[in-house]
C-alpha cells in the first residue's frame, strides 16, 4: 500500500491517489476489527496514522503543506492535458496497428521528454500494437484468475488497493 501511494505521488495521478485513500483506510478500519491478526493490524494502523502525521507536520513547518494543498485544489480533477497526449498516442496506433511503434513512442509525440500515455493500455497499445496488447490483457487475466483460486479478504484488500492504483 505505501509502496503504491509512492507511486501514484510520484506519477501525479491525482485521482488515483483519491481512491487509495479511500480503499486503504476502509481497509485498515475493516482488518481491525475483522482481520486475522487484530492486535498487529491496530499497530500497524497506528504505526501508519504517526507515520501520516509526521509528514503532514514536516510538510506544514517547511512551509509546504499550503502548496500542496493549493495544488490539489487548483487542478481538482482537471486532466491536465492528458487527452490531448491519448490522442496523440491513438494516431501513433493507427500509424502501426499490429505491432505498434516500438517502447520510445514517448520520443516520438514529444522529443527528448520523457514522458508516456498516462494510461496503461493506451501505452501498450501505441507501443506494441494489437499483438502485444492482447498478450499484456491475457498476463493480467492470468494474473486476476491466480488472485481469485484462493479469495481471501486480505488478498481483497490488497487487491483493491492495485485496482485502485491501476
Amino acid at each position: 500500500v505505501v509502496v503504491g501511494y509512492v507511486a501514484v505521488y510520484f506519477t501525479l495521478g491525482r485521482n488515483a491517489l483519491i481512491c487509495s485513500s479511500a480503499v486503504v483506510v476502509v481497509g485498515i478500519v475493516v482488518n481491525c476489527f475483522v482481520g486475522k491478526n487484530r492486535k498487529a493490524n491496530a499497530s500497524i494502523a497506528v504505526a501508519i496514522l504517526v507515520v501520516g502525521l509526521i509528514v503532514v507536520l514536516s510538510l506544514k513547518e517547511a512551509g509546504k503543506l499550503k502548496l500542496l494543498l493549493a495544488f490539489f485544489a487548483n487542478k481538482k480533477l482537471d486532466d491536465n492535458g492528458r487527452f490531448r497526449l491519448w490522442k496523440e498516442y491513438i494516431e501513433l496506433f493507427k500509424e502501426n496497428p499490429v505491432l505498434g511503434v516500438g517502447f520510445a513512442a514517448h520520443r516520438i509525440v514529444y522529443p527528448g521528454q520523457p514522458l508516456n500515455a498516462h494510461n496503461t493500455l493506451l501505452q501498450m497499445l501505441s507501443s506494441t500494437g494489437i499483438v502485444g496488447l492482447a498478450l499484456y490483457l491475457f498476463h493480467r487475466f492470468q494474473t486476476v484468475v491466480l488472485f481469485v483460486k484462493k479469495l481471501s479478504f486480505d488478498r481483497l484488500f490488497v487487491g483493491s488497493c492495485l485496482i485502485t492504483g491501476v
